[in-house]
């Protein structure tokens, strides 16, 4: 039978050696192994620190037969020392009680709690020297201990083959946990350049209905116009906000969480399941088909298939118009984002520089770091975008006006549909009605075989279109039936109706992405006036940068212009003074005149001493330099290496020029 032998015991930990070893990771964590050399000190849970700094007297005392773990002395990781006592020592504040259990409470220097557990000697850990012949007794001893002080334990196994057990463990149900256990929830959307952008975050200690209500109304006193189209997963308290907070706002339930946990509700074998899902797959994705027409082909594949009777599936169609796209065909923009995955992908972003167990200040300075190289993409975007031009694919003059008012993402989007309207459709001879052109286009797949028809309709008055596809009310540009009919009826230039804002290149003012305006907004009237007019002149260059005479004509004007002004207004010297300058980077008021003291900067080794009457100002000489200066004033003469004389070195010895001139004589 195995014995376990107690060689080092404090109040919360075992160390246990001989058949095997019990490391302490935690203030209620042990850890069994084979080897003791084996086990590497892990870091420390907040359990452990108080009871660390408070025992490391006494684990240096530990027995002398049996080889003891590293423990950490103080809150930092760090090495022990056996011979020195931690340079930052805990401070006891107290006793708290939570739930029936009492913990004391440790201060560390840099102002957190730490908590040790109270609990009363007879269920503390036994003494050392107390010799355990069995595992079980070790496990019943910690339960009964952690049950005092007020967590739970969970056992586990490691094992380095299927039939060898290399180590077992006791650790705390908390072990591992985030430090805080707050949710973090961005709100995330989409730019002109099809990218996502964090429009604003907040940390909630729950994912409750009141703690999503105040989020949510903390997210609008920043943006005051409520969304259109609000896409979250099924949480049923993030529904009641959205409901509470976003009445007229529409709430869709993301697609991909849905459809991910169709293979695991729909049983039978491979070949049936793959069958079925391609089929609901091929439903619920359609974004062409009407409410109508989807719930006619929705209840004729369950009869298809005997899933009339299926519980999940008609749980989800009973909530058809919340995640179905053809429900949400109406809204502007409501294929812009069908599912969550855009948002997990900026999310992603958040979790390259923090962790679950960052501090909030640590974790704040990496939400602000990830917001920075957000920031840092889009205008590396933009300025892509001004300083270079598409590709062309066809010589259409429709294709070069797109190119000048949508964004490269966007563009390319045009630039196919305009290509597939030209290579990928045709069109019948349209019925004339009073004033309106009814187009009948057949769209063709990549082997040119026919797939679907849309009706077309051009208005000759006002030039205004319509497709049956509703591309245009679902993500913002035309669709290539629309562009089929263009070429025909002689359309050069899209319409402005159908460009929207929020794909054209000036969507947003140049003035965001000035440097001014990273950290502060200066709302005064003339800096407005003043960024809206380097706007104005900005795109006008931009626009005529491959004109080179509308250019010079331009850079005339502009001197025109700027004769005109100095002739009118004439030089103002007050407001080119130092301090009206530096009042107005600063954004504020210009104060009276100051005296300004100066005080003699103190740092280490300068020689300055505020204490003292006198001060040289020197730097201080350490005695190396000391020794070096001395030997260079001749006081001190050279001490030979060789000879232990002084006077001269090792290398311009006599007795050494000697033994060389007798070695030489030998040889020769």
């Amino acid at each position: 039978m195995s014995t376990f032998d107690i060689s080092f015991i404090d109040s919360n930990g075992l160390i246990i050696n001989g058949d095997f070893d019990l490391s302490l990771i935690d203030s209620s964590d042990l850890i069994v192994t084979d080897d003791v050399e084996s086990v590497s000190a892990p870091s420390k849970s907040i359990d452990s620190l108080a009871q660390s700094s408070a025992t490391v007297d006494q684990s240096s005392e530990s027995s002398s037969d049996h080889t003891a773990p590293q423990v950490y002395p103080s809150f930092k990781r760090i090495r022990k020392s056996r011979s020195k006592k931690p340079k930052t020592p805990l401070i006891y504040v107290g006793i708290e009680s939570n739930g029936g259990a009492c913990s004391r409470v440790f201060s560390t220097p840099n102002g957190s709690k730490l908590y040790k557990p109270d609990v009363d000697a007879e269920f503390l850990p036994p003494p050392i020297g107390t010799v355990y012949t069995d595992w079980q007794e070790i496990v019943a001893m910690y339960s009964r201990y952690a049950s005092k002080a007020g967590f739970s334990t969970k056992l586990g196994t490691n094992k380095d083959r299927p039939e060898n057990v290399s180590f077992r463990f006791i650790h705390c149900h908390r072990y591992g946990k985030p430090r805080y256990k707050m949710i973090f929830v961005p709100f995330t959307g989409v730019d002109h350049h099809k990218r996502c952008v964090t429009f604003g975050a907040g940390l909630i200690c729950d994912e409750t209905i009141e703690s999503y209500v105040w989020l949510l109304e903390t997210f609008v006193k920043c943006h005051p116009k409520p969304p259109i189209l609000v896409l979250t997963d099924q949480d049923a308290a993030m529904r009641s906000a959205v409901l509470k907070v976003f009445p007229t706002s529409a709430h869709r339930l993301c697609m991909w969480h849905i459809m991910m946990k169709l293979p695991a509700k729909i049983k039978g074998c491979n070949v049936d399941n793959d069958e079925v899902r391609t089929a609901i797959h091929n439903l619920v994705w359609d974004v062409l088909i009407d409410k109508d027409d989807f719930e006619m082909r929705w209840n004729t594949l369950m009869s298809q298939y005997n899933l009339t009777g299926h519980d999940w599936l008609n749980d989800m169609y009973g909530i058809r118009e919340r995640w179905v796209p053809c429900y949400f065909s109406h809204l502007d923009m409501c294929c812009l984002m069908k599912t969550t995955s855009m948002c997990e992908s900026s999310n992603a972003m958040f979790k390259v520089n923090t962790n679950r167990h960052n501090s909030l200040l640590q974790f704040l300075m990496s939400f602000d770091t990830a917001i920075d190289g957000q920031r840092h993409n889009q205008r590396e975007l933009e300025f892509n975008m001004m300083n270079s031009s598409p590709l062309l694919l066809t010589k259409l003059r429709i294709e070069e006006h797109a190119s000048h008012i949508y964004t490269p993402a966007l563009f390319v989007e045009v630039q196919k549909e305009i290509e597939r309207g030209m290579m990928h459709c045709t069109k019948n001879t349209p019925t004339v009605i009073g004033d309106v052109k009814l187009y009948t286009v057949t769209q063709y797949n990549k082997h040119f075989v026919p797939v679907c028809q849309f009706e077309v309709a051009f208005d000759l008055r006002d030039k205004t279109t319509s497709c049956t596809c509703n591309l245009f009310t679902r993500i913002g540009y035309l669709c290539r039936h629309i562009f089929c009919i263009y070429i025909p009826e002689q359309v050069h230039a899209i319409p402005d109706r159908y460009i929207r804002n929020r794909w054209k290149r000036d969507s947003l003012p140049r003035r965001v992405y000035d440097i001014s305006n990273r950290y502060s907004v200066d709302n005064r009237v003339e800096t407005r006036l003043r960024n809206e007019i380097l706007d104005t002149v900005a795109l006008c260059a931009d626009r005529l940068r491959h004109n080179p005479t509308e250019l010079s004509a331009l850079c005339e004007q502009m001197k025109a212009l700027k004769i005109k002004i100095f002739a009118d207004v004439p030089y103002d010297p007050e407001c080119n003074r130092t301090n009206a300058v530096i009042s107005d980077i600063l954004r504020v008021p210009e104060t009276g005149p100051s005296t300004l003291i100066l005080q003699h900067s103190v740092t280490k080794g300068s020689g300055y001493d505020k204490d003292k009457e006198n001060n040289s100002g020197k730097r201080f000489v350490g005695p190396r330099e000391k020794a070096i200066n001395k030997i260079k004033k001749g006081k001190v003469a050279r001490l030979c290496g060789n000879c232990k004389q002084h006077g001269h070195n090792a290398r311009s010895c006599e007795k050494v020029q000697a033994a060389k001139a007798e070695a030489a004589a030998k040889v020769t």
